[in-house]
């Protein structure tokens, strides 16, 4: 290609497929879970390229009989029209100290443990196959 020279762009629509016979019976229909950094929003208002293919993703699935959990915090906005959103406690993102501790802590191969104080109120939101209260 040229310099100058216009891109042609083709968009090819994603075919809907059918789920497998018996699937819905047999329970094997599979279930999505998507947790985006907490305090993101699940809109398109906001223009966050992770919700976008979060979303896309969400819709692909869809299409194909699955279904898609995001888990997104209290408060923030969710008003794409695929995916079931459960809302969990927000969390205040970790003070610059405690993002200096995650990095001295990843650089020695140990967990981050201010970063991933988070994810906490997401983790429990999702539910277990141990736990049949909580099905997914």
């Amino acid at each position: 290609m040229k310099t100058g020279e216009p891109m042609s762009t083709f968009i090819r629509p994603i075919p809907v497929a059918a789920s497998q016979p018996g699937a819905e019976a047999s329970g094997r229909l599979q279930t999505h879970i998507h947790i985006p950094t907490p305090g993101d929003h699940y809109s398109p208002a906001t223009g966050s390229a992770i919700m976008t293919i979060i979303y896309e993703l969400a819709r692909v699935h869809a299409s194909r009989g699955g279904r898609t959990m995001i888990v997104v915090s209290r408060g923030t906005r969710h008003d794409y029209p695929v995916g079931e959103c459960v809302e969990v406690a927000p969390t205040a993102p970790p003070a610059k100290w405690k993002k200096a501790v995650d990095v001295a802590a990843g650089r020695l191969g140990l967990i981050r443990p201010f970063g991933a104080s988070a994810y906490g109120p997401a983790n429990e939101a999702i539910p277990s196959r141990r736990d049949p209260a909580r099905e997914i």
